[in-house]
Order: structure tokens, then C-alpha cells, then sequence
């Protein structure tokens, strides 16, 4: 079903939504698992362990010890500071992916309502801010990111508090993700419509996933649900 538009808002995951950064994301991944114990990490571990989570998330996983807060700062700094590297690496390569600013240019004439809920630190929105000129886009204001204050995804808090910033209950919200720890986040949040990012392989069993109520190749699709 059509949501209402008088009472839509709209909220966006970053990674691999707002900017297709996942293989980026992945291969410094890859290469801090094989700096700190010998090897990469397997597809199904990035699936299952890295995609909309944390990094205190994927730390707690990678690295099996237990890490202090200062050890566990320093990690991941060093992960994203690879990341952002790779990221510059790109060049003009970097940026947000097709579709995105029509989009959003789009919700502001309807004045639908919209933020960025992501698993990204301050470090990284900071990054992104710079090199990708959000300022022109969002309310930076709104953005909720990775504080350390809320649990990660699949904790439904951190699409709570972006309905929350937007004045909306979760049911008049449509969330985009593309992971599937970021849809089961909007599904236990109570958000009424999840959209599904994914190249088109992916797109059958998503549509199977509980909560996904339409799957869309890019944000370029999205318009026709507004």
C-alpha cells in the first residue's frame, strides 16, 4: 500500500544506501582481520558480522578478547582510517549514489521530512560531511550516528530516535537499508514500510525478509512510492 504522504518521513541508512561504499568497507575490513589474526574475513562473515553493525559490534567479534574502551577507540580508528583512505583512493568515485540527490531535492519539495540513521561514528559523518557536501542536503543536526549511547542494529533504537528527531511515529516512517541487521533494526522499531536496497541477485530472498515491503535497485525507484 501507498503510504500517506501528509504523513511520511523518510530515513535513510548511509552505507551502502546514501553511497555505495560496502566493497570499500570490506576490503578494510579484510585487510585489519589479516594485520590482527593472519587472515581475511569470509563472505559470510562480512554478511553476518559487519553489514549495519557497529564497530564495537564487529570488534567484539573479530578481535576475541576482552577490549577496554581506550583499546577498542584505537582499533577502530585504525579500521577507519583504512577505510577512509580507500575511500579518497576513489577520487571523484566517491560519491553518493545514483539517484540520491533527486531524491532528496524531491522530499524537500513535498516537505516530507527526512534524516540519516547510521553505524557510522562522528569520525566518519565528519568525513562525510566534508567530502560529500551533506551540509547542502540534511539537517546535520538530525543525523543520528554511532554516539555509543544507543545499541546497534538489530536494536530497534536507532530508527526510534530518528522518528523521534522527526516528529513522526515509526508507522508513518519508510526507512531504505540495504543490510539485513539495518531491516530487522526498522522491523523491530515498528517502522511501516522498509525499503530494500540490493543489486537485483539479491532481490527474491529479500523480499522474503520479515518487514521488507518493496526492494528497489537504487535510490532512483524511490519516487515512485512518494
Amino acid at each position: 500500500m501507498k503510504p500517506c504522504i501528509n504523513n511520511l518521513a523518510v530515513i535513510f541508512d548511509f552505507n551502502g544506501v546514501l553511497v555505495f561504499d560496502s566493497p570499500i568497507h570490506e576490503a578494510a575490513w579484510n585487510e585489519f582481520a589479516t594485520q590482527h589474526r593472519g587472515y581475511p574475513m569470509t563472505e559470510k562473515e562480512i554478511e553476518t558480522y559487519v553489514h549495519g553493525r557497529t564497530n564495537h559490534q564487529i570488534l567484539n567479534y573479530l578481535i576475541d578478547q576482552h577490549l577496554s574502551i581506550t583499546e577498542e577507540q584505537k582499533l577502530a580508528g585504525e579500521k577507519e582510517d583504512l577505510y577512509r583512505q580507500l575511500c579518497l583512493k576513489k577520487g571523484d568515485l566517491f560519491c553518493l549514489s545514483p539517484g540520491a540527490v533527486t531524491l532528496i531535492n524531491d522530499l524537500r519539495a513535498k516537505q516530507i521530512p527526512y534524516t540519516i540513521a547510521t553505524s557510522s561514528g562522528r569520525d566518519n559523518i565528519d568525513f562525510y560531511i566534508k567530502e560529500l557536501n551533506l551540509g547542502s542536503l540534511f539537517n546535520l543536526s538530525d543525523i543520528i550516528f554511532d554516539d555509543g549511547t544507543l545499541p546497534g542494529k538489530p536494536a530497534p533504537d536507532i530508527y526510534l530516535k530518528a522518528a523521534e528527531v522527526l516528529k513522526k511515529e515509526p508507522k508513518y516512517c519508510i526507512v531504505i537499508e540495504d543490510s539485513l541487521s539495518g531491516i530487522a533494526s526498522a522491523n523491530n522499531a515498528g517502522i511501516g514500510h522498509i525499503i530494500a536496497l540490493s543489486e537485483p541477485q539479491k532481490h527474491h530472498s529479500l523480499r522474503e525478509v520479515s518487514g521488507v515491503t518493496s526492494v528497489v535497485g537504487s535510490l532512483a525507484e524511490i519516487s515512485l512510492f512518494l
